[in-house]
Parts: C-alpha cells; sequence; structure tokens
C-alpha cells in the first residue's frame, strides 16, 4: 500500500480502512496477543463488512479473543481462504440480501474497480445520466415511439433499473448514509401524514 507521501494519522488510518474494505479478511499481526488501539478499530471495521480475521496468535484480552476467526500464518491464511471460498463477491450475495448487504457489496466493488476517486458531485451526474437511459429504456418497453433505426440500441429496462440502484448505493456511502435507516425513519414520517386529493 502506498502510504510513503502521507503525514496525516486521519488519512493513513482512511487508507487502512478502505484497503480492509477491499480485501478478502484481515490478518492482525498480534505479538504476544497485543492488539493496539488502531488494530482494534480495523478490526471491528472487518468485523462489521463480513470479513474473516486472522491473527497470529490469540489476542490477549477476552473479548478480542471471541472475535478472531483462527490463528494462522499470513500464508495459511491465504490457503484457508482459497480453499474454503474461491467465490467472488457477487457470489457471496443472499438470494435476498438486506440494504447494508448490497452497500457493503458496492463500497467493496467501487474499491476494486478503482472508482474510489469519485466525489459525490460525480456519482450524481452519473446517476442522474443513467436516469436519462432509464427514461429511454421506459419508453420503448412502454411502446412509446421511438426512434426505429436506434430502438435496438436503446438499453434493457432491467439494467437501468440496476445501474441507477447501484448509482444510489455509492451515493450513500460517500454520504455515509445508511439507506435502510433513512427508508425506516422516512416511512416513519410518512406514516404520521395525511394524504388528500386536491379539489380541482
Amino acid at each position: 500500500m502506498d502510504t510513503d507521501d502521507v503525514a496525516d494519522p486521519k488519512v493513513l488510518e482512511k487508507r487502512h480502512l478502505a484497503t480492509i474494505a477491499a480485501a478478502d479478511a484481515l490478518y492482525i499481526y498480534d505479538f504476544e496477543g497485543y492488539i493496539g488501539a488502531s488494530a482494534n478499530m480495523e478490526l471491528g471495521w472487518a468485523l462489521a463488512l463480513g470479513k474473516p480475521i486472522y491473527v497470529k496468535e490469540m489476542p490477549a484480552d477476552f473479548t478480542l479473543n471471541l472475535f478472531a476467526y483462527r490463528v494462522a500464518s499470513p500464508h495459511r491464511g491465504k490457503k484457508d481462504l482459497d480453499e474454503n471460498d474461491g467465490s467472488s463477491a457477487r457470489d457471496k450475495l443472499t438470494p435476498t440480501p438486506s440494504l447494508k448487504q448490497l452497500q457493503d457489496y458496492v463500497r467493496q466493488m467501487v474499491l476494486r474497480r478503482g472508482f474510489d476517486d469519485e466525489s459525490s458531485q460525480d456519482v450524481m451526474l452519473l446517476m442522474v445520466e443513467e436516469i436519462g437511459e432509464l427514461a429511454k429504456s421506459l419508453r420503448k418497453s412502454t411502446g412509446l415511439k421511438v426512434d426505429s433505426n436506434r430502438s435496438r440500441s436503446y438499453p434493457e429496462l432491467e439494467e437501468e433499473i440496476a445501474d441507477v440502484f447501484i448509482y444510489l448505493l455509492d451515493l450513500c456511502n460517500l454520504q455515509g448514509v445508511d439507506l435502510f435507516k433513512a427508508f425506516s425513519d422516512k416511512e416513519e414520517n410518512n406514516e404520521k401524514r395525511e394524504w388528500k386529493s386536491v379539489q380541482k
């Protein structure tokens, strides 16, 4: 990991966390079972992302000991991952994933594909562009008039809905929004409102 140009501890730690998010597992070299404050936070981050956690020795702290995946060398840890889980991140999604799982997947996907330099403004513009593509797909699928010479080039509705959703999840990650919580809170407020038709 390129950290030679970083002097700010906060920036450096953010890079560590981003690397953990993109990795298949976390390995902690805890000499004599000691895990410091920074490694403690990184362990919690890996745990929240559902990453396997490997350690050199079982942590001296009882609570941390409960969350260590297993004691192994880095080589043994890699071999263990290769033998027991050769699937891609997409393959790990359950048939009915939660919004949090989907947000975590998009977070890892963005890092893995090198899109992590995109700002919220960038993602918003890209999402609006995909909404335009979605409008084209909807126009075709609902039977509105389209250019007959270009109708075959119109994207499929399902693909464009997925693209918009992916950018929405990416935007939520960039802004630190838990989409499920935001949805729940909004619906809780909506339930308290009265909905009436406007008389013409």
